[in-house]
């Protein structure tokens, strides 16, 4: 990877402790072992803690299409739930849908979120 490449994957990753921090108001920050096989991205403190969080930033996504047409459609902030054939189901949406979602179940923001 080079230079270019890696400091632009350590900016989106300040970005995203950044909003993330925002909107849960509990710290996110780069791991120390960023860039070291099987480390991950950011690290989570309490109430978050035990999360792992990995941090992708592309030209286009083309999955978003899915989120967009469905916003678009509705009028509404979406949520995309999918799965591949005989595998898990994953949600698609945005962070200030996430946000809304986590201080509606925890309006103080300081319980353990029930995530599993």
């Amino acid at each position: 990877m080079g230079a270019l490449q890696r400091a632009k994957g350590a900016r989106l990753e300040r970005e995203a402790a950044a909003a993330l921090t925002g909107a849960f108001g509990c710290l996110f920050e780069r791991s120390a072992r960023n860039g070291v096989d099987g480390a991950i991205d950011l690290e989570t403190h309490p109430p978050l803690d035990g999360y792992a969080v990995e941090v992708k930033g592309r030209r286009a996504i083309a999955i978003i299409r899915w989120l967009e047409k469905l916003e678009g459609d509705t009028g509404k902030p979406g949520l995309v739930i999918m799965r591949e054939d005989r595998g898990g189901w994953c949600v698609l949406l945005r962070l200030p849908t996430l946000e809304r979602l986590y201080h509606r179940r925890h309006p103080h923001g300081t319980d353990q979120p029930e995530f599993d």
